[in-house]
């Protein structure tokens, strides 16, 4: 089970339900019987934390860009730009990028000095050893967490009500429910811009939560066509299509595809955004 990482500011709380969350407070405490976890351990051996407070998101998306590529998904181990290229919506407000670049690097496949960028550490009297910032390794494996079976869920709120489906018969239940009690309802995937545009409901009282519909969040590659379905994260698509126009023939124009859908958004939230945004 792959784990993305997402900025919880986007994801409405209801479409939780069933998740197993994982903050770094679980991935490596001092206090814990493990300790820190080794991305932890690098970021103070590097020096890649300076007022702390990106730290955590930081580590914990770095985590997830690791283990979608550790065996458990789809991808082998990242390259330095790469890892560069991931971290596309994390904000250090200190500007210490260079040092945060420098410990989530030292992870990357065959990663050599010059992949990394020097200035002032470079003074004889302070200066990084470069043996430090390759060849880092997370040497325990990745933990799988629980997924709980797909459950209907119904939430009401103060006049609003959230349905979460599990199947198709469950979504025309709801359509057919909402227009029958004459209540505004809306139909979400990802949901994302309510995180942003927080008077973006125009009197929407209804919500039917598709997410965890399986038939919509799987995709198909054949040698003649590439099916997705609507609830395929921007990520997963961005992942399909790089994989088809590598292998197979006809498919090379999705390259360009691609680079499009990269520059939506950012990794973050492309782990959470479909690819059909639905009204």
């Amino acid at each position: 089970m792959l784990l993305p990482a997402l900025f919880q500011c986007l994801v409405p709380l209801l479409s939780c339900d069933g998740w197993d969350i994982m903050t770094i407070e679980k991935l490596g405490d001092k206090a814990a019987a493990t300790g820190y976890h080794p991305i932890q351990k690098q970021m103070v051996k590097l020096g890649g934390t300076q007022c702390g407070f990106c730290t955590p998101g930081m580590i914990m998306h770095m985590y997830s860009f690791l283990h979608e590529r550790s065996g458990h998904g789809p991808r082998p181990k990242p390259s330095a730009q790469q890892i560069e290229d991931s971290l596309d919506g994390n904000i250090c407000r200190c500007t210490g990028y260079r040092p945060i670049l420098d410990v989530f690097k030292s992870f990357a496949v065959a990663a050599a000095p010059t992949d990394f960028h020097f200035d002032i550490e470079d003074v004889p009297l302070c200066a990084q050893s470069k043996k430090d910032l390759v060849g880092a390794q997370v040497e325990e494996e990745f933990e799988l967490l629980h997924h709980e079976v797909a459950k209907l869920l119904k939430c009401k709120g103060e006049g609003e009500i959230w349905i979460k489906a599990t199947s198709l018969q469950d979504v025309f239940d709801a359509m057919r429910q909402f227009s029958f009690e004459k209540v505004p309802y809306r139909v979400v995937a990802g949901n994302t811009s309510t995180g942003i545009y927080k008077h973006d409901e125009g009197g929407v009282r209804g919500f039917i939560d598709i997410l965890n519909i399986h038939s919509l969040s799987s995709y198909v590659v054949t040698s003649d066509e590439i099916v997705l379905g609507s609830c395929v994260t921007i990520a997963t698509v961005i992942n399909v299509l790089t994989a088809a126009s590598e292998a197979l023939h006809g498919f090379e124009y999705l390259e360009g595809v691609t680079a499009h859908f990269k520059r939506v958004a950012n990794t973050s939230v492309r782990n959470v955004s479909c690819d059909v945004f639905l009204p």
